[in-house]
């Protein structure tokens, strides 16, 4: 469905340049958005249709429709886009309120795990845009470490929370035997998985939920307040 905004919410929503730069790479899999809405979607964590484009991407190179190279490349767009924000972000922080230092170092500690490939990495960097300094820091693992360096990484960092990106259509069988191998040595450990993308089924759901996450969500706006809910808890 079409996303619909008018002049004076486009220029009220527009987000820098670099959010936009990467519709470029995106375009193809946005049917009927246009680019404008869709990278404030992306700036501002209210849309759903960055994942979406991801997870699209995903399927189309596992259908062999696009090729490996161009898949990368929309990854990449990805990881340049994230750095570009995050140094407007560290600006406007500077120019704006002081944050306190303290209050950033002892925010909680959240490890962000991708489930299966570079696709989850770079998707659980943009959802990590949604978050403040003072809400918890992120450390993002590489999506090349295996499960036993993550549970071990666990055990040495002790985060409060661990996020597990899944973006679909790959990441569910990943994504569980994650969460089984995380409850199975941390029962108390508060995990959440992000199945973002193309809308998971409520199998997909149930299956991670029984294998260990205490939450499931297809949005990062659905995944941040499920982050902030458990963290405030700790």
């Amino acid at each position: 469905m079409p996303v619909a905004t008018d002049a004076r919410s486009a220029s009220r929503e527009a987000p820098p340049f670099e959010a936009r730069s990467l519709l470029r790479h995106l375009r193809p899999y946005l049917i009927g958005a246009t680019v404008l809405p869709v990278a404030a979607a992306l700036y501002w964590g209210r849309g759903v249709l960055i994942p979406v484009a991801l997870s699209r991407a995903k399927r189309d190179r596992d259908a062999q429709q696009v090729s490996v190279e161009e898949v990368h490349s929309v990854y990449q767009a990805g990881r340049e886009t994230v750095e570009k924000l995050s140094a407007r972000r560290h600006e406007a922080s500077e120019e704006g309120t002081t944050i306190e230092s303290t209050a950033v170092e002892e925010a909680p500690l959240v490890l962000g795990c991708p489930a299966a490939d570079e696709g989850d990495e770079v998707a659980l960097l943009m959802f990590g845009q949604l978050l403040k300094p003072t809400d918890c820091t992120l450390e993002i693992v590489p999506a090349s470490a295996l499960s036993g360096e993550i549970v071990s990484l666990v055990s040495e960092r002790k985060p409060a929370v661990v996020v597990i990106g899944a973006v679909p259509p790959e990441g569910l069988a990943q994504g569980r035997y994650l969460c089984k191998r995380l409850r199975a040595r941390f029962p108390e450990l508060k995990v959440i998985v992000g199945r973002w993308g193309e809308f998971p089924g409520e199998s997909d759901r149930a299956s991670l939920l029984e294998a260990g996450a205490d939450a499931v969500a297809s949005t990062f706006a659905q995944s941040r307040d499920q982050l902030l809910e458990r963290v405030h808890l700790v």
